[in-house]
């Protein structure tokens, strides 16, 4: 008789290693990762995006748009599949930030009041608008493909 108590359906704790591969096979490494390594990856990404922008004396636009669907694309499919609802939000809200900061970042001229920096604030986050579409409804479609299927009676 094992010396762990259940009651009733109550399942036993795991026993160590229980969520470990079997021997000679690889651990899974996608769609294994638990929600807030999803949202670390597309803020990640953003990040970089800021960055490359930043660097290339750019405005922010194209290259911060692409890295930060490339990170939801690469969260979506990190995650657990009853996690992936977290990046729904993720994309817009790191793009927004970015934006904004790469863009005080290039524009120093806009610093000179506040009506300048925010009209070019607005500017800089509508560049952004497609990419931050397409990146929240990827995000969704992720969600609405993995998200297990209730099993009928």
């Amino acid at each position: 008789m094992s010396d762990r108590l259940t009651l009733g359906n109550v399942p036993e704790p795991r026993a160590r290693g229980a969520g470990r591969p079997p021997p000679g096979r690889a651990p899974r490494l996608w769609g294994s990762r638990p929600g807030r390594l999803g949202v670390f990856l597309v803020i990640g990404c953003a990040a970089l995006g800021t960055l490359v922008t930043v660097v290339t004396r750019t405005e922010p636009g194209s290259v911060l748009g692409v890295l930060v669907v490339a990170g939801t694309a690469a969260a979506a499919l990190a995650v657990r599949p009853r996690v992936v609802y977290v990046i729904i939000p993720v994309p817009a809200l790191a793009y927004v930030v970015a934006a904004s900061i790469a863009g005080f970042v290039h524009d120093r001229a806009s610093d000179t009041s506040l009506t300048g920096l925010a009209v070019h604030a607005a500017q800089w986050i509508a560049s952004g608008f497609l990419a931050m579409s397409v990146a929240t409804l990827l995000a969704i479609a992720a969600t609405a493909v993995r998200w297990p299927r209730r099993r009928m009676p």
